[in-house]
């Protein structure tokens, strides 16, 4: 996804321990201090609750505009999958930036381990970055 990766380390595939990957925003949120000075402090998601389990932060990256390109970035942070997702999100890196062929595998791949799952809103980091900017380059051209 190329989010700048600007303290210590990114997840693992297999954490041992409960841990997160904390975006810039959320570190000078929490400690107005610069992105390392957040590696080891922990947090807990939510309130705080008995059992609930503290994450040490092992990460810090760049900002990223999920919510649109016309608005604040929220702070975000990041965690190894503990639960399924509700709606989990599958992406992937190609060399094929406006090709169907990779779309047309991933679906062929996905569909061979499980029938069943749906999928849906296939498409490439073009077309959701060309999305994300069409109601302003639609109000452009009117007052244009």
């Amino acid at each position: 996804m190329r989010i700048p990766l600007l303290a210590w380390r990114v997840l693992a595939e297999h954490e041992s321990q409960p841990v997160a990957v904390i975006d810039r925003a959320m570190a000078r949120g929490f400690w107005h201090d610069a992105p390392a000075d957040a590696i080891g402090r922990r947090i807990m998601p939510g309130a705080p609750r008995p059992g609930a389990a503290w994450l040490t932060i092992v990460g810090v990256v760049g900002r990223v505009r999920n919510a649109g390109l016309d608005t604040q970035p929220l702070p975000q942070m990041y965690v190894p999958e503990l639960a399924p997702a509700r709606s989990p999100a599958l992406v992937l890196r190609t060399d094929h930036r406006r090709s169907l062929a990779p779309r047309l595998r991933v679906r062929g791949r996905i569909f061979a381990l499980d029938p069943n799952q749906p999928l849906y809103d296939v498409k490439t980091m073009d077309e959701r970055e060309q999305a994300a900017a069409a109601q302003s380059r639609f109000q452009t051209v009117l007052l244009g």
